[in-house]
């Protein structure tokens, strides 16, 4: 278990050898032998049955489940042998003086090291024996503490002295003794240093402290807040409604004109999970995804993969899902499960299997049968005609964009069923996740599996479709609101990235249709996946929301565009951007054409091309063709010269991460750039980004730093 090629992908967080045949390939060879002694043509399985559980039925008579390795799967458990190793790598790179790896070493030490509750995220009280207090886990969190008091501050040793003490408690003796004392005394010295700190802090940064209450209001109060609760979507504000189109099906439609910079949907997500969630990310909490700075998370009790910010985090992982998945990781990592697999499973475990074999038991209609009528949206509770995003009915509504046999190819359409069949009896074979039944004899654990098997091939196959990038704002890093020197700043800003670090999936912002030209924007939360819908420019009354699923027109050519789309989603874009061929930001010429204003005003974006918009372009000598009126040119162009030196104000406020002062000067400009020059312009495009790169300023700093 300490080999040093096991050690090293645990460090370089990587998956087991891909040219190395995985437990479902060899599955999927023994489906296929079975297949050929049955004599069944296979391509006539594949058309038989459209719907999930016939194609679980259907597959499952060829199905074999392989008894896996136990020795492959103990690798990536809990042992003293691993988490010894990890600790000497961890104690030799600290007396290198580098700190930075031996805090890696020292938090995947703690994650392998041996846990008295020994089960999967458990929010049970345990006692640490001799024996564990002498252990790895007690010295990595000892080390560790040390580590961090002394190089990042005292926040972070704190959580391991806390955890320390905590599973100290009632242990009597003098081992238990000798080590509470020593926790107890860095404690005291950890106390001090906060103490100090926040002492400093209050004298020295008065007026960093200030901004960052503001910034903290405003994300609270303003953008992450709905003022005016829909009745229906209860997320959205009450000028949202959900509407049924028959080409685009479900979408979202304002009822009256929305300025930019408004806040209309803000959603928490069903299920979220993180990119690296199987591959030691000790960069995040893994059920609020807070980012943990330096490591130093609560290591579950259970599996060497999650860590936690606080308790109260790793008890509610447990209480939603961790206890189902935890004994699974060993096997989702050595068989290099893909996220959105990962997610699909997930959802299975936070509707838990009570309201499953609930729902499997009386064949709950709301889910199985949804009443067929316009009055009727999808994902809408008939009883109360809510459609609640915190449910589980509307997250099994979702529609993946492939969902007829003739959508997938015959692989595609094979290995998802293959999938179900797999992680059904996983949770079989590794977790409690069927423990919990007290089964009827017209509903057997068997045919409940198989159920269950459909539900994860469904949702394989939705949550692909339906699923959102969580992106994190880096490059800050070390930047606090204290510094103020203009170069530094400007150097920071301008290089910002958005690497993605998880997905999730949401009820109801996953009905927003895609648009190469966005009207709205996303706006992350620093924890529990949270988002924000706003407005990127004025929205008429009666228009939809969209969102982009690629990159916009901005990057890539119309066909660079609707080539992915049509792979990934299986649609062909239609909208104004793709209509019109308008062309990448740096090929937008310098040159523009002025709008009649109050004209331009009443049309919807995608209504801002053909004949009758055309008539709105002033003329050389300012006459619009649609209102027949004349508008002085000279005006005109100084007005719209004033909003671009606003804008460029916006902009150096921004590079003096002085968001909140620029928000106010960019909405008005994207309101004017839209209405007053003919589309495209890129002055419109680059205000819109430099709203959402103030609302991204606003929210990195809406928590101390």
């Amino acid at each position: 278990m300490g080999d040093p090629q096991l050690i090293k992908r645990i460090v370089n967080g990587e998956f087991p050898d891909e040219n190395k045949l995985t437990h479902r390939d060899l599955i999927s060879e023994k489906f296929f032998e079975r297949v050929d002694e049955s004599g069944v043509d296979f391509e006539k399985l594949l058309k038989t049955s459209e719907n999930d559980v016939g194609r679980v039925f259907l597959f499952k008579k060829y199905f074999e489940w392989i008894p896996y390795s136990q020795d492959e799967l103990n690798l990536y458990k809990k042992n003293s042998i691993t988490a010894s190793r990890l600790l000497e790598k961890g104690r030799k790179c600290r007396s290198e003086k580098n700190s930075k790896e031996a805090l890696v070493y020292y938090n995947l030490a703690i994650s392998y090291a041996p846990h008295p509750l020994k089960s999967g995220g458990s929010s049970g009280k345990a006692k640490a024996s001799d024996e564990d207090i002498h252990g790895e886990l007690f010295a990595g969190l000892s080390e560790r503490s040390d580590l961090l008091l002394t190089v990042r501050g005292g926040e972070e040793a704190r959580r391991d002295i806390t955890l320390a003490l905590d599973l100290l408690k009632d242990r009597t003796g003098d081992i238990a003794d000798s080590t509470r004392q020593e926790f107890e005394e860095r404690s005291v010295k950890c106390q001090k240093f906060l103490d100090e700190k926040q002492s400093f802090m209050m004298e020295l940064a008065k007026d960093s402290l200030e901004e960052q209450e503001k910034r903290s209001k405003y994300t609270n109060l303003l953008l992450f807040k709905i003022k005016q609760p829909s009745p229906v979507i209860p997320c959205a504000e009450n000028f949202v409604e959900i509407r049924q189109d028959e080409v685009k099906g479900r979408q979202l439609v304002v009822t009256r004109d929305i300025p930019p910079g408004t806040t209309m949907v803000v959603e928490q997500p069903y299920v979220k999970v993180l990119k690296n969630s199987l591959k030691w990310d000790m960069n995040h909490c893994h059920y609020c995804f807070r980012r943990i700075r330096g490591g130093g998370g609560i290591p579950c009790s259970g599996c060497v993969f999650e860590i936690y910010c606080s308790t109260e985090c790793l008890q509610e992982a447990s209480k939603r899902y961790h206890k189902y998945e935890c004994p699974c990781y060993p096997y989702f990592h050595n068989t290099r499960t893909q996220r959105h697999i990962h997610m699909a499973i997930r959802i299975i475990c936070i509707v838990g299997p009570q309201e499953l074999y609930r729902m499997f038991k009386v064949k709950d209609p709301k889910i199985f049968t949804p009443p067929q009528n316009l009055s009727n949206i999808l994902g809408t509770d008939p009883d109360t005609k809510i459609y609640d995003s915190s449910s589980y009915l509307p997250i099994y509504h979702l529609i993946a964009h492939k969902h007829d046999p003739s959508d997938m190819n015959d692989i595609e359409y094979f290995t998802n069923v293959l999938q179900g069949l797999v992680f059904a009896n996983v949770l079989e074979k590794f977790s409690p996740f069927y423990d919990e039944i007290n089964y009827l004899n017209t509903h057997p654990k068997e045919f409940f599996k198989t159920f269950i098997a459909s539900l994860i091939l469904h949702h394989v196959e939705n949550v692909s479709y339906n699923s959102i990038s969580l992106d994190e704002l880096t490059g800050l890093e070390g930047i606090t609101l204290l510094v103020k020197e203009p170069t530094i700043l400007n150097e920071r800003i301008r290089g910002i990235q958005f690497p993605q670090y998880g997905a999730a999936t949401y009820a109801v912002a996953s009905l927003i249709n895609h648009s190469c030209e966005p009207n709205t924007t996303r706006v992350h939360d620093l924890r529990n996946g949270r988002m924000a819908f706003v407005a990127l420019k004025g929205i008429k009354a009666g228009e939809e929301l969209v969102t982009s699923y690629s990159r916009v027109f901005l990057a890539d050519t119309r066909d660079e565009r609707r080539d992915y789309l049509k792979k990934t989603y299986n649609f062909v874009c239609n909208c104004i951007a793709c209509k019109e061929d308008w062309p990448p930001l740096l090929q937008i010429h310098d040159g523009l054409q002025l709008s009649c204003t109050p004209c331009s005003r009443k049309f919807r974006t995608d209504e801002k091309c053909g004949p009758t918009f055309s008539k709105c372009a002033l003329d050389k000598k300012g006459k619009c063709l649609l209102c027949k009126k004349t508008i002085h040119i000279h005006e005109a162009q100084e007005l719209l010269e004033g909003k671009i030196e606003s804008f460029f104000k916006a902009y150096d406020l921004i590079l003096k991460n002085k968001p909140l002062e620029a928000i106010r000067l960019i909405a008005p400009c994207i309101h004017h750039f839209q209405d007053s020059v003919v589309p495209p312009y890129r002055k419109l495009y680059m205000a819109q980004d430099l709203l959402k790169s103030a609302l991204d300023l606003i929210v990195y700093y809406s928590e101390s730093k």
